[in-house]
């Protein structure tokens, strides 16, 4: 018989039988391990430990002491959420049921929404599926199989995955829980060996969701829960969770006197007159930081023409999430959803030379976003807010010191509110707007100084690894076509935006319900991210006009 080999985490290798699983491998390694294992990785890829070894590899055995064995342990256990769900409801459709950070969810379409004393039965439903020991099955079918079998059972939204998800594919990954008449779903997988092997996993609330995530797509219920591999690790998440309700920036909103909602204004916080005087202390508290860093405040308009979003782009990609509305001579206008287009206007609106750079606006108004109803929350999630934002005027040969400078502001803001951040530069997307050499210059500057410049996709913290609480990230670069601007084009000007913790609001819930702490304690080590000098691209002197950037760098 043909024998491959399989290289082990700790480099060490063995012979096994062409065919054999990691199941195999696992147990040639010690019962232990192979009682433990939950699932495994070859090559990179998550697989069942099932999965047939036909040619050399690196194979690891996941288990209880990992983060991706979880996820797995997670998912599995959405699966055994679905399985209850569709036994005790029949007719019920299902929708997606990933793993997410905290535990799991399941979306369906059902009859009529869930009540508290459903979730009670379903759970109980899952419990008994679990002391059944019912196996996970990864099957693969024809493709035109997968989708009759679906359609025939009255799955509609299981058979648009499909044919989205599977086209020119043979076949179909599915997997089942003991059979296809007990529970079957379109997955990739991988899932744990056996529902007995779930012990440790608690359903916790439901909401309202859509199809997809949009709003005229099919309503759905959405049932979250969460999973641990043990009860005690269940039960301590359960007392957390409790604990965090009680310091729950709403409630604590409320009976503070800081601010209201109300239902005529969903997403839109009703500032009370100890919460304004808050607002406004943080608000004032910006303008101090960034005054002497050389930012000069200016205030834009809330409303503008549908010209303006076109020529952004944002009427293209981003109208769903704008609130639209028309002026009495029959003019499409938007509320503002954001700073920059405003920003690009200040500065286009007079004369401008290399002299003049870095030029910073920073600006508070209020900003407005039609967020779906059923994602509101709190603060958290809003319709109305104001965001300490900023935009940054640059040349090419500027860009390295001014992401250093802003680095260092965010820093200081941080630190002075006690909340440790680690800041993330993420080099060119495989998806990008504008000129690879553009982006080449700016990565080399930030690279200039010998600090860890991120690989694609593969950001590299420039602080505290292991203090990770919020991301300050450059975003991809909207590069501005030159024809939108044909007159007036610095052809070497960027911008850095910066948007660190975006809304003012947000640090309301944080001081209100955790209060600041102390600075020294947590100012991380320097950020050095440096450029060249300031100057003129190539030495020369650009003629003294007004005109649009060519592009943006955000971070």
């Amino acid at each position: 018989m043909t024998e491959i080999s399989v290289t082990l985490p700790d480099g060490s290798s063995r012979q096994v039988p062409a065919g054999s699983t990691p199941a195999d491998v696992a147990a040639g390694i010690s019962p232990r391990l192979a009682k433990a294992a939950i699932a495994a990785v070859v090559d990179g890829r998550p697989v069942d430990l099932t999965f047939p070894l036909t040619r050399d590899a690196r194979v690891e055995i996941l288990t209880d002491r990992g983060a991706d064995a979880l996820h797995v342990y997670r998912h599995s256990t959405a699966h055994l959420l679905a399985a209850a769900v569709t036994q005790l409801y029949p007719g019920t459709q299902c929708g997606v049921g990933p793993a997410i950070d905290e535990g799991f969810y399941y979306d369906f379409v059902v009859a009529k929404p869930f009540v508290p004393e459903d979730l009670e039965a379903i759970e109980k439903k899952m419990k008994d599926l679990v002391s059944q020991d019912l196996v996970y099955e990864h099957q693969m079918w024809p493709r035109q199989e997968a989708i009759d079998f679906f359609a025939k059972r009255g799955e509609p939204l299981k058979v648009q995955l499909i044919q989205e998800k599977t086209a020119g594919q043979a076949d179909v990954s599915v997997y089942t829980i003991k059979d296809r008449e007990t529970f079957v779903d379109f997955c990739l997988g991988p899932h744990v060996p056996s529902t007995g092997r779930l012990k440790g996993f608690k359903l916790l609330t439901t909401s309202n969701a859509y199809w997809k995530g949009d709003a005229k797509n099919q309503p759905m219920q959405r049932v979250y829960g969460t999973a641990f591999f043990s009860d005690k690790e269940l039960q301590a998440h359960l007392q957390r969770i409790e604990e965090a309700k009680k310091r729950d920036h709403r409630k604590v909103g409320k009976e503070t006197g800081l601010f209201t909602f109300h239902q005529w204004a969903p997403g839109a916080a009703f500032w009370l007159g100890k919460g304004t005087t808050l607002y406004n202390t943080l608000a004032n508290y910006m303008r101090d930081v960034l005054f002497p860093a050389g930012y000069a405040e200016v205030k834009t308009p809330l409303l503008y023409n549908k010209a303006l979003w076109e020529t952004s782009g944002h009427w293209q990609h981003y109208r769903e999430n704008m609130f639209i509305v028309e002026s009495r001579d029959g003019e499409p206008m938007a509320m503002k959803a954001m700073n920059c287009p405003g920003h690009m206007l200040v500065f286009g609106s007079e004369g401008r030379s290399y002299r003049d750079l870095p030029l910073r606006f920073h600006e508070q108004t209020p900003l407005h976003r039609n967020e779906a109803s059923g994602v509101l929350a709190g603060l958290t999630r809003v319709r109305q807010f104001s965001q300490d934002d900023a935009h940054c005027f640059v040349t090419q040969d500027q860009i390295g010191e001014e992401v250093e400078r802003l680095i260092r502001l965010v820093q200081r803001v941080y630190a002075d509110f006690g909340l440790p951040f680690v800041a993330k530069l993420s080099t060119r997307p495989d998806e990008f707007m504008g000129e690879v050499a553009t982006w080449d210059h700016a990565e080399a500057q930030h690279g200039r100084s010998g600090a860890p410049v991120a690989v694609r996709d593969d950001p590299v913290g420039l602080s505290d690894p292991a203090a990770v609480r919020s991301e300050v990230h450059r975003r991809r670069q909207r590069r501005t076509p030159p024809d939108r601007h044909p007159s007036g084009d610095f052809r070497q000007l960027r911008t850095v935006h910066r948007d660190p913790d975006r809304a003012l609001c947000r640090g309301v819930p944080l001081v209100a319900g955790a209060g600041a702490g102390d600075p020294a304690a947590h100012r991380g080590p320097p950020c050095r991210v440096r450029g060249d000098g300031p100057g003129p691209p190539g030495g020369g002197r650009p003629p003294r006009r007004a005109g649009c950037p060519a592009g943006e760098d955000s971070i």
